[in-house]
């Protein structure tokens, strides 16, 4: 049987109302969660939203492919984690400088 590996890349996309303020500092949203979160891979869409969410939505990347060359999926990953994404994303204040 095979082993399947863990998600290790998310996607961020951005809720509709903040679409523009994301879009103008992508790189420091996506620098702030690599030191929130060093274990994975995460990376701010610059497309919007499909519907009008009022909150961020973390896409987990579910495939990968292991050296054989096989495309595999990844274990399901838990919602906690989707939740933390998430309440990271909202509480980046791109206003704020770092010190």
């Amino acid at each position: 049987m095979m082993r399947q590996e863990e998600v290790k890349q998310f996607i961020i996309v951005a809720p509709t109302s903040r679409k523009n303020e994301i879009a103008c500092c992508r790189e420091r949203l996506a620098d702030y969660l690599a030191r929130c979160f060093p274990r994975y891979a995460l990376d701010v869409a610059k497309l919007a939203p499909v519907r009008d969410e009022d909150h961020f939505i973390p896409i987990p990347v579910m495939s990968y492919r292991p050296p054989d060359g096989d495309s595999l999926m990844c274990k399901p990953v838990e919602k906690w984690v989707l939740r933390e994404i998430a309440d990271a994303c909202a509480d980046f204040k791109p206003h704020l400088l770092l010190s």
